[in-house]
């Protein structure tokens, strides 16, 4: 049985009617680091402008993040609404890129900055 070390994303600043708003995820477990390797073996084709590779590299990016995702609650415009797995993607690229930092530890989550690692 894998463990579950529940972690959770405040998204209280992200503007008007968030101030209850949150994302629950699991930190990567050491077993699945190697879809970061994945990730990694684009970096050389994205920063030659490769689309492709681009496009590659942000689903397997979302694919961790779905895999780490416990559930939260959004603003909707007039309320609260659950945040799924199936409408993370409707997230702004700041959370997400958040998300993912915290998924893999590039962010140190007790501390809230970027780890030195």
């Amino acid at each position: 049985m894998p463990f579950v070390i529940k972690r959770r994303l405040d998204l209280s600043g992200t503007g008007d009617g968030w101030a209850e708003a949150y994302i629950e995820y699991n930190p990567i477990r050491s077993k699945d680091s190697d879809q970061l390797l994945d990730i990694q073996k684009y970096r050389q084709k994205i920063l030659a402008n490769d689309i492709d590779a681009v496009r590659s590299a942000r689903g397997k990016t979302m694919q961790i993040i779905v895999d780490n995702f416990l559930g939260g609650m959004g603003y909707d415009g007039e309320k609260l609404a659950p945040i799924t797995k199936e409408n993370l993607d409707e997230l702004p690229d700041d959370i997400l890129t958040e998300l993912f930092q915290l998924i893999t530890g590039q962010i140190d989550a007790k501390k809230n900055k970027l780890s030195q690692t």
